[in-house]
């Protein structure tokens, strides 16, 4: 039962990871592009550490698109990912995107010929139910722009789940993380060739140098994180992995009551605030597990 170690390392280094990220949007980077470009562009650093844990191989013609195409998704979810975490509290956010777990079996459906089982339609209804707590807000609209968002991102990161698990069918685990890392940082780049972007990239760079210690641990973090899934995923069904994953909410959530007097990010930690997101939080952990059981 290695994977279970390996899964669950994923939520811990993520959920540290949501930390800074909601730091840096909200008090340092309030164009989430220009974080999505420094960020992006900081993974070059530890491409290096995958050659030594094991080398890659090159990429072929068949499993070229497959590494663009999760490359690209890398870059792409982080916009809706970033604007959510400046609406709402970042363990909301979190929840939000486990709600989306609903994609996965969906996309194996279609994929994979496996069928949609009672146990699914449960779960579904149970993170409807998560949603619509979460989503209740002080502008009592029906649902938050946040909840949008990461919806959007959570089916982003389903798709890419499950290519993943297609691609390390035919290849090694460095093989896949190395080269969806390398075009996902390729990627980035055209970004800085945009007026308007370049302009806040360089206005930006002396706050990027000033917080440079602190990207260098969030970004650590974010690869042990990616690392950890990424193994997971090369081990057992990506479904196994995302139900694992509903627990980064109430990881992120003791993290927050821990180092909120100490690290300053959006996150209401109020007694009415803990109540609701515990019954939701737990009502997506069973939500999941019912649906990728």
């Amino acid at each position: 039962m290695f994977w279970i170690f390996i899964a669950f390392l994923s939520p811990l280094f993520y959920a540290a990871t949501n930390v800074f990220d909601n730091y840096f949007v909200n008090l340092h980077f309030k164009n989430p592009i220009t974080l999505i470009f420094f960020a992006s562009v900081f993974n070059i650093v530890f491409l290096p550490f995958i050659l030594l844990i094991q080398t890659p191989a090159l990429p072929t013609m068949e499993t070229l698109p497959f590494f663009m195409l999760i490359g690209a998704i890398d870059v792409i979810y982080l916009y809706p990912y970033y604007r959510a975490l400046q609406e709402d509290d970042t363990s909301n956010v979190l929840a939000f995107f486990y709600v989306g777990s609903v994609f996965v079996p969906i996309f194996a459906y279609f994929i994979a010929n496996e069928t949609l089982t009672l146990r699914y339609y449960m779960g579904f209804f149970l993170l409807i139910i998560s949603w619509t707590i979460l989503s209740l807000n002080k502008y009592s609209r029906p649902v938050s722009t946040a909840a949008i968002l990461m919806i959007l991102c959570s089916l982003l990161v389903s798709i890419e789940l499950v290519v993943y698990r297609y691609i390390f069918a035919s290849v090694s685990w460095s093989t896949g993380v190395f080269w969806s890392m390398f075009f996902a940082t390729l990627f980035v780049l055209p970004i800085f060739f945009v007026k308007k972007q370049r302009q806040s990239i360089i206005e930006h760079i002396p706050r990027f140098k000033r917080c440079f210690h602190l990207f260098l641990v969030e970004e650590l973090f974010a690869f042990l994180g990616l690392a950890a899934y990424t193994y997971a995923v090369f081990l057992v069904p990506a479904t196994l992995v995302r139900g694992i994953g509903a627990l980064q909410p109430f990881i992120l959530l003791v993290l927050a009551i821990f180092l909120g007097k100490f690290f300053p990010f959006k996150e209401g930690l109020s007694t009415p605030d803990l109540v609701k997101k515990s019954i939701a939080f737990f009502l997506i952990v069973i939500g999941v597990f019912l649906i990728v059981k």
